[in-house]
């Protein structure tokens, strides 16, 4: 019996990649709607945007496969084997693995999101729960399959 099946593989290497993507596409919605307080991507052609596609996914993606195998792997085998994957369990942990490298790297400003109640540094760690989140639905959607078959 091998450890993860090819889904889980697949899964662990293709949804990581859905996080910074992810981020990059809050980036832009947040710098055309001004919810983060200040416009921060400009976009002035199409082949400027594709590079900042490929430049930001190419820095994002050594983090988050970093992260992926020093917590999403280890938590995932954690509750693979406690018997606990549900769509809930793995959403939940993308979401809280998406926070905290960002929580480990920047410590002092979860004091300013849960006393200050600052918006912007809420928006913030909300935009990597959020990446988080839905690398982890990624994740879940490319490994249904091996949970259906029971391998």
């Amino acid at each position: 019996m091998s450890l993860m099946s090819r889904n889980e593989i697949t899964g662990f290497v293709v949804a990581p990649a859905l996080a910074p993507l992810t981020y990059l596409l809050i980036l832009i919605v947040s710098s055309y709607v001004e919810c983060f307080g200040q416009k921060s991507i400009k976009v002035n052609s199409i082949p400027d945007a594709l590079m900042g596609i490929v430049g930001f996914t190419a820095l994002g993606l050594p983090i988050v496969y970093f992260v992926t195998l020093v917590f999403a792997v280890p938590l995932y085998l954690l509750l693979r084997k406690v018997n606990c994957i549900n769509v809930l369990s793995v959403s939940i942990g993308g979401a809280v693995i998406g926070v905290l490298p960002v929580a480990i790297v920047f410590p002092p400003e979860i004091y300013t999101v849960a006393v200050v109640h600052n918006i912007e540094t809420l928006a913030y760690y909300g935009s990597f729960a959020l990446s988080g989140y839905i690398a982890a639905l990624g994740f879940w959607f490319i490994t249904k399959k091996s949970r259906k078959n029971g391998t």
